[in-house]
This record gives structure tokens, C-alpha cells and sequence, in this order.
């Protein structure tokens, strides 16, 4: 149980970095209503979430703990 909890805790940058990538391009997507809003969302989501993804994935390849 202790090492599935590390796990969780190793990841948990991974796991925000793909929920605010996904909000992002759902931002991108949603262009019909306000151009300018949904255009800025989508930069300061996206600035966030691919650093963010980037770090995660480097953060759960290391084999320390």
C-alpha cells in the first residue's frame, strides 16, 4: 500500500499536466462563441499543462523514489 501511494504521488504532475493539456484544446474547440476568451484560455492552459505533462513524465520514468 505504501508503494502504490508513492506511486500516486509520483504521477500526481503527469495526471494534472493531461487534465490541463485536454482543457486547453477543449478550450481551443470551443471558438463559436467568444474568439478572444476561448483563444486566451486555451495559451494560458496550454503554458501550464505542457511543462507541467513534460515534468510528469520524467518525474514517473525515474527509477528513485
Amino acid at each position: 500500500m505504501k508503494s502504490l501511494f508513492f506511486f500516486f504521488i509520483k504521477t500526481l504532475p503527469f495526471a494534472i499536466g493531461v487534465v490541463l493539456v485536454l482543457t486547453s484544446l477543449a478550450f481551443l474547440v470551443e471558438f463559436l462563441d467568444d474568439v478572444d476568451f476561448a483563444f486566451r484560455a486555451f495559451v494560458f492552459f496550454a503554458i501550464i499543462g505542457i511543462p507541467t505533462l513534460l515534468y510528469g513524465i520524467n518525474k514517473a520514468s525515474n527509477e528513485k523514489h
